[in-house]
């Protein structure tokens, strides 16, 4: 449910029809976060989890700036 009009408002700029829908991150796959291994590899969260911590290095996503999600494109 909005945050903002919770459902009541059909024009409302966040959830109206004609608002920007938010869609899964395809860089970070909706985690926020990049994971890399130490040659700077890129490897998905599952590969992450599975290295010694000394090992474990991440980044924010500047694809979506640590959100998770974009605005799909249309």
């Amino acid at each position: 449910m909005c945050d903002i009009c919770y459902g009541s408002q059909p024009n409302c700029p966040v959830c109206g029809k004609d608002a920007p829908k938010e869609v899964e991150c395809p860089e970070c796959s909706g985690y926020g976060t990049i994971y890399i291994v130490d040659s700077g590899d890129i490897i998905d969260f599952e590969e992450w989890v599975k290295l010694p911590v000394d090992e474990q290095c991440s980044e924010k996503c500047t694809h979506c700036d640590g959100a998770g999600v974009v605005e799909e494109k249309i």
